[in-house]
């Protein structure tokens, strides 16, 4: 026999039957929309990381690539750098004062030291002789600068004799000519046609000669050539 079931009991077990359907349906979809939505998170945070990684790696590498860059570019900028001082520095070493001093002095050579400083002279002992590599070289540079360069023979007689050398024989070895003497006073001027013609001024001690008078004849001697040079030199120009 069939048990009746009123009909308002009936309609609250349908609810409640209903309700329960109506959670479980929910959170089902609660938990696929949280797994969606994660699954989402993850596939954005993923793709996220792929695309700003490598815009990270480019912020990275940028500054790598534009050191590298600016170092290149410093580097061919030191280069020509290099290059134009290379170019100053060998006008300078043409124009440029030689150094004054090719060696220490002599007795006689210190009593000349504030004048030579003074006249831009430059000073050789010539008992030094056989000279280095360096002072023969700037010795060269001397005989056709145009500048003017004083040899000390007054120590040298006997350390030349040694090579067969004569005070006038060391100083023709560069200007050409020569004569033996106590100092001796030389330089060149530039000749119109590009030739060098060199000047030399042999000063010798008389007989009784001190090294200070010595010293006074060398003075006035350089004065005196150094008149004599600047006007040969401005009467070539005018040739």
């Amino acid at each position: 026999m069939t048990k009746f079931i009123p009909k308002k009991r009936y309609l609250s077990i349908t609810f409640v039957v209903f309700f329960a359907a109506f959670i479980f349906l929910e959170k089902t979809f609660i938990n696929n929309m949280s797994t969606s939505t994660q699954s989402v998170n993850t596939k954005y945070s993923y793709t996220k990381e792929n695309s700003v990684n490598p815009i990270e790696n480019e912020q990275v590498k940028s500054p790598i690539i534009a050191l590298a860059s600016n170092s290149l570019n410093e580097s061919a900028f030191d280069i020509d750098a290099d290059l134009d001082i290379d170019h100053q520095v060998i006008e300078k070493i043409e124009e440029a004062d030689l150094p004054r001093l090719l060696s220490s002095y002599t007795q006689a050579g210190a009593l000349l030291d504030d004048f030579l400083e003074a006249q831009n002279v430059a000073y050789l002992d010539s008992s030094y002789y056989p000279f280095d590599a360096q002072t023969e070289s700037i010795v060269r540079h001397y005989a056709t600068s145009g500048k003017i360069l004083l040899f000390d023979n007054t120590q040298a007689t006997e350390n030349l004799l040694e090579f067969n050398k004569t005070s006038g024989d060391l100083v023709s070895d560069f200007y050409g000519t020569g004569v033996e003497s106590e100092m001796t006073v030389a330089s060149s001027i530039k000749l119109a046609n590009g030739g060098i013609e060199y000047m030399v001024l042999p000063i010798s001690k008389n007989e009784g000669d001190t090294d200070l008078i010595l010293s006074e004849k060398v003075k006035l001697a350089i004065e005196l050539f150094q008149l004599e040079q600047t006007m040969k030199q401005d009467e070539n120009n005018k040739s």
